[in-house]
């Protein structure tokens, strides 16, 4: 039997999960983040994508090492495990995950708003105008846009490692 199996599949996952960021970044996608999204959700909704992954990694190392025998389940020290410790991050990254989607529609909400509000009190039949409005309004729909798909990928990345978490736990008892 693999010693860790659990935590073997969640590296994997982050493996492949790093090296898909490393091949978006290298096309420029941060630098187009960064530059079309000015309300910056979608940096907060990376920041707790990351800091959910590493502990969720943490977490099912954690759960890799328990022992399972007829008197309970224990770690690798020989103490006896109360899974509950460990399920409420399950919880905890469960609610990041509903969470990074709410930020992420709060982001298209606010780049909608900030679109519309660009054609306020322009004058249609002045080109310039116009096209300085449309201008602002591509930057608001971009950013909106933006902070949805982050907020999707995320979301779901963080569901994917919640459900491998639950998933070990459920097999360790």
């Amino acid at each position: 039997m693999i010693k860790h199996k659990p935590f073997l599949r969640w590296f994997l996952f982050a493996m492949l999960t790093s090296v898909g960021i490393f091949f978006v970044g290298r096309e420029g996608f941060f630098e187009t983040l960064l530059e079309r999204d000015f309300t910056n959700l979608s940096f907060v909704i990376l920041v707790l994508f990351g800091w959910v992954s590493a502990v969720m990694g943490l977490r099912i190392r954690k759960v890799g090492a328990w022992v399972k025998t007829r008197n309970g389940v224990y770690d690798r020290k020989g103490n006896l495990v109360d899974p509950v410790e460990v399920k409420e991050f399950s919880t905890i990254a469960w609610f990041v995950a509903a969470l990074s989607m709410k930020i992420g529609m709060t982001g298209t909400v606010w780049g909608f708003i900030a679109a519309l509000i660009g054609f306020m009190g322009i004058d249609i039949n002045d080109p310039v105008a116009a096209q300085s409005g449309m201008s602002h309004m591509i930057s608001g729909v971009m950013a909106a846009l933006y902070t949805t798909f982050v907020g999707l990928v995320c979301s779901l990345f963080i569901v994917i490692q919640a459900y491998h978490l639950d998933f070990s736990i459920r097999e360790k008892k």
